[in-house]
């Protein structure tokens, strides 16, 4: 019967300034190197001889060296791990709660980053090259067609720029939210240059969810804060869909590695 094999992580997103504060917290403290130490030891002896005519003996001495050796192991993502293992949560690819507020959960899916950066930078090119596609299959007089490429242009200018995570369960639950650049193992375009926006296969996604079903605009402020929620509204609108119920603070996105 042969050996249990290691299982192994491929790491996607770690959110290291997360990291860090969960692991201070749960440990009492950060965790910067493993150290590792081994002992080996030499011995030798000598023998004493001394002698008078009427009494003679002798006398051994024993002299032991320890030597130490000392390693300093760079722990890398063994906090990742602990962390992992301390928290021992559960997979969830079906039926969330309906209304966690700042949980932590170990979320099982599909999962599509989109690039909302290098798109808008694309999107010139884009509407030069391509026709805006139709859903009455009627066609557009170039006026028409050049309202809806600028109508594009304007929506992209109003949606804040950055790395979207969309994670879809095996319920078809969906929540969204955003990366961090810096964190990402790979760089987003290669991503997008290799996979488009859908990664294949099924990803964990450790991180902090928060139902947005029950978010509404604030009441009873002053014009000017009024004026800017509903802008703000506005553009969640834009940019969210009536299917997403649930928004996640990324601290993880993993899979698992077979060999």
């Amino acid at each position: 019967m042969g050996e249990a094999k290691t299982g192994l992580i491929d790491f996607l997103y770690k959110d290291l300034s997360r990291i860090e504060s969960l692991f201070a917290q749960l440990f009492h403290g950060s965790l910067k190197e493993i150290a590792a130490t081994e002992s080996f030891g030499t011995s030798s002896s000598n023998t004493f001889k001394a002698g008078l005519h009427a009494v003679e003996g002798s006398k051994t001495s024993e002299k032991q060296k320890i030597d130490t050796l000392e390693k300093r192991i760079d722990p890398h993502d063994q906090k990742i791990l602990d962390i992992l293992k301390y928290l021992n949560l559960p997979q969830v690819s079906y039926n969330l709660p309906s209304n966690p507020i700042g949980q932590i959960f170990l979320i099982k899916g599909n999962i599509n980053i989109r690039d909302y950066q290098t798109i808008k930078n694309a999107i010139p090119i884009i509407l030069s090259s391509f026709t805006i596609p139709n859903s009455n299959k009627v066609k557009l007089s170039k006026k028409e067609l050049n309202e809806q490429k600028k109508l594009v242009e304007s929506l992209f200018k109003l949606v804040p720029m950055g790395l979207e995570l969309e994670i879809k369960m095996e319920d078809n639950t969906t929540l969204i939210g955003f990366l961090k650049e810096q964190f990402l193992t790979e760089s987003p375009n290669d991503l997008l240059k290799i996979y488009g926006n859908e990664l294949p296969g099924q990803w964990y996604c450790l991180g902090i969810v928060d139902s947005i079903k029950q978010l509404k605009s604030a009441t009873n402020v002053s014009n000017l804060r009024q004026s800017i929620d509903e802008f703000a509204i506005a553009i969640k609108e834009i940019y969210d869909q009536e299917t997403i119920d649930y928004a996640i603070t990324p601290i993880l996105v993993f899979r698992d590695l077979t060999y």
